[in-house]
């Protein structure tokens, strides 16, 4: 029995050393076959698995590694792990990640509409920056949209819209193991945070699957009804009074994006990958906290960063803000 099967870039053996099952797609027969040594090279899944058990800590996970160290799948390994799950006895099929077209196979939408009605629910994370993809948007998956939100683990359920489910979008702390994902945030954390709830709320109730999911999450939920335009996806950078009520002096902030557009030689308003390969190399690392540290007025030792990645300026800026003000235990 599995409780959550996570569709994704595989699970780390080393930190989830005891999952239910263990699969990985090849995509040179597009089989998925059983695997006992299984590696996540990314960090994406792992970290998904760590929110989700964060919330409910006795879930028993499954991992069905689809996606390649970029990130990047195919119709044929989302098909073939669908097919997979038919045959398993698992609740909750977790993705956090989304189809760039707007077209879906009709194979796709039948291995979909199968699972649910086996009673099988499925999270689907909405694409970074989108209002709405597939497959959060098909009518048998819980889609899930992310946005900045005062906790990290808040989520709002409304069944009449397409993509049901909001939750907090902000960035939290993983292993510092799980590759360049340490810090953990966006619509895949988003969607972890409502499997992790929706796990948990099936095993403390000892619920059967002949309930809404929709239903069960609304027992956690804080709102039922929101307007599209209230979901943060690209907060105003200029702002310098965000969600959580505070702010960073204005000095204090200019001072942040001159040193990371120094650094990172790119323009803070962008939608972008704050700090990777692409943007600050790990050798400009030290140099680049110590820098921060400085503005901040924190030692750059009692930040205890390690390299790693930011989905956004604005996710830096969430960070910086609760160190601010004395609050990065949020993280904990």
């Amino acid at each position: 029995m599995c409780d959550v099967m996570i569709l994704d870039s595989g699970i780390d053996r080393r930190f989830f050393n005891e999952l239910t099952h263990s699969y990985e797609y090849d995509p040179d027969t597009h089989e998925v076959r059983e695997t006992k040594h299984p590696q996540d090279l990314t960090g994406h899944g792992s970290a998904c698995a760590h929110m989700i058990r964060r919330l409910a800590t006795n879930v028993r996970l499954g991992s069905i590694k689809i996606l390649d160290p970029n990130l990047t799948g195919d119709s044929k390994s989302l098909e073939a792990a669908l097919e997979l799950c038919l045959s398993l006895d698992v609740s909750i099929l977790h993705m956090s990640f989304s189809f760039r077209s707007f077209h879906i196979t009709s194979r796709l939408k039948e291995l979909f509409q199968r699972i649910s009605n086996q009673g099988k629910w499925v999270v689907a994370s909405v694409e970074n920056g989108s209002e709405m993809s597939y497959p959060a948007a098909l009518p048998t998956v819980i889609g899930v949209n992310g946005t900045l939100m005062p906790e990290s683990e808040t989520i709002w359920v409304d069944q009449g819209k397409p993509i049901q489910v909001a939750a907090d979008m902000t960035p939290v702390w993983t292993h510092q193991d799980f590759s360049v994902y340490s810090l953990f945030g966006g619509n895949s954390k988003a969607a972890a945070v409502v499997t992790g709830h929706l796990a948990r709320l099936l095993l403390e109730q000892n619920q059967n699957q002949q309930i809404d999911p929709c239903c069960l999450l609304a027992q956690t939920a804080q709102r039922f009804s929101w307007l599209d335009e209230e979901l943060q996806r690209s907060p105003n950078l200029e702002i310098t009074q965000p969600v959580y009520g505070h702010t960073l002096p204005i000095n204090v902030l200019n001072r942040i994006k001159d040193i990371v557009s120094c650094y990172c030689n790119t323009r803070t308003g962008d939608h972008h990958l704050l700090l990777s390969k692409n943007g600050l190399s790990q050798n400009q690392f030290p140099n680049f906290i110590r820098d921060i540290a400085s503005v901040v007025g924190i030692p750059a030792n009692d930040m205890q960063w390690t390299f790693r990645h930011f989905s956004s300026f604005s996710h830096f800026i969430c960070h910086i803000e609760r160190i601010y003000h004395h609050e990065s235990k949020t993280y904990a």
